[in-house]
């Protein structure tokens, strides 16, 4: 038997075509080249030397890191097993029928194989000659591009500076949207240096108006931004939680993004902040303090920043708080409990029960109650006038006169004009990478912007370019 093989794979070598570098050219949809090509999608670019840091499954059902190099000029992948050298670079497009539809597959091979078709390579998975086969000809699936298209259009005539916001966005990842500016992260320094993801990185905070007008840019020190607050005079205030070496810490800024105060946390307070309002020249915040059962912190600060008072309400159970409102007489918290005793004793059975909990000005809980649904139970994005609009909001249902995909996630809403903007979100392309015991997901995403008048009839839509999400 080994005599027949050594003898198939002599013959197969005599039959090989001359090794040859191929070109390809990166296939597009039907809306003509619509991905913007990058480092991701490393087995186009080509590019020389590059690495990677992937997660690979082991047996026991832990991860491991591994870092794989290709050279684009030599058709190479390098890992743990060795490096493995190619003739070809080859994509082939595959079309099937899916439901009621098609999908549309991009594939690239690494392949000494100059005829791979995805077909072959999929018969090939399922054949018992496959190894053999691999011997002969080796083949490495290094990209499929799934697509998931949903089309949409724009209409209207779209304001100049909504295209710039919409633009803007898929360069930065948009984190808050206020009443007059909303707030995006960018990188200064990558903080997945060669896709490590216990990098730590350098990042601009941005504010913008809606109109398009950068106000500000701020250096900090890593992404975990929570808490953004804008005040009457222009000014905000934010919180960053502790992560690696950098405390957690309240940051007060002007309208013009100069630094009036901040604050750090001791790392063993672990606090995590969620709501911050400014009120006769205090600052209070609100959030969680994490323990073995977590509990809702309160802390106080002068408009210098100084700590005057903190507290925690909570019990024996978890306690968790859910949103805040400022009234004339103080703050209304609501948030759940496991707990029987303590600021909420509503649990008898160490189930979470929803509550409502009214405190003064100087932080005194004068009242608090059961509830039995949780009024907030969906995050805000954005506001129309003084109203603040959350994410399940019946005003945000999309509309039969909508023309919008099946899928979008809402991500944010804003007064224009006499009427209002929905930014939504929707998926339309997904890659899977690819190589033996590794792979990793990437997904396309598009904006779409639609104005909504007075009445709440689309008026206007515009799409923004695809971007990596």
């Amino acid at each position: 038997m080994k005599k027949w093989i050594l003898l198939l794979l002599c013959l197969a070598m005599l039959l090989l075509p001359a090794c040859q570098k191929a070109t390809i050219t990166p296939p597009t949809g039907s809306d003509g080249d619509y991905v913007e090509w990058n480092r991701f999608i490393w087995a186009c670019k080509r590019e020389a030397k590059s690495d990677f840091v992937m997660l690979r499954d082991k047996a026991d059902g832990s991860k491991e890191r591994v870092t794989v190099t290709y050279d684009g000029e030599s058709y190479a992948i390098t890992d743990d097993s060795g490096t493995r050298t190619y003739s070809y670079l080859i994509s082939d497009t595959y079309v099937e029928k899916s439901g009621d539809g098609y999908s549309y597959g991009d594939y690239f091979f690494l392949t000494n194989d100059a005829n791979m078709t995805f077909e072959k390579y999929r018969s090939a998975q399922t054949s018992p000659l496959n190894d053999y086969m691999q011997l002969l000809l080796p083949t490495e699936l290094v990209l499929a591009k799934v697509d998931i298209f949903d089309e949409v259009q724009g209409y209207g005539a779209v304001p100049k500076q909504i295209h710039a916001v919409v633009d803007q966005l898929t360069q930065e990842s948009p984190i808050h949207f206020g009443k007059d500016s909303f707030f995006t992260l960018d990188f200064v320094t990558p903080y997945f240096v060669d896709h490590d993801p216990e990098a730590l990185g350098i990042f601009h905070l941005n504010r913008y108006e809606y109109a398009g007008e950068q106000l500000c840019s701020i250096d900090i020190p890593h992404r975990f931004v929570t808490a953004i607050s804008e005040f009457e005079d222009g000014s905000f205030c934010f919180f960053i939680r502790q992560f690696d070496d950098v405390p957690a810490q309240i940051f007060y800024y002007n309208a013009n993004g100069d630094l009036r105060w901040s604050y750090s946390f001791s790392g063993e307070q672990d606090i995590h902040i969620s709501y911050i309002f400014r009120t006769n020249d205090y600052f209070y915040c609100f959030g969680a303090k994490a323990a073995a059962n977590s509990d809702i912190y309160i802390g106080t600060f002068t408009s210098e920043g100084q700590l005057t008072k903190e507290m925690s309400l909570g019990g024996s159970g978890f306690d968790s708080l859910h949103h805040v409102v400022s009234t004339a007489n103080g703050f209304t918290l609501y948030g759940s409990t496991e707990s029987n005793d303590g600021s909420f004793p509503f649990s008898q059975d160490g189930n979470s029960v929803f509550f409502r909990a009214d405190l003064s000005s100087d932080m005194t809980l004068s009242a608090s109650q059961m509830l039995e649904n949780n009024p907030y139970d969906s995050s805000s994005c954005g506001f129309i006038g003084d109203q603040q609009i959350f994410t399940n909001g019946s005003l945000l249902t999309a509309k039969d006169t909508d023309r919008l995909p099946e899928s979008t996630d809402v991500v944010a809403v804003f007064t224009w004009d006499d009427g209002y903007v929905v930014l939504r979100q929707c998926q339309f392309a997904q890659y899977n990478f690819v190589d033996p015991g590794i792979s990793t997901v990437i997904y396309y995403r598009q904006f779409i912007a639609t104005y909504y008048n007075g009445n709440g009839e689309p008026i206007w839509q515009t799409i923004s370019e695809p971007y990596l999400g």
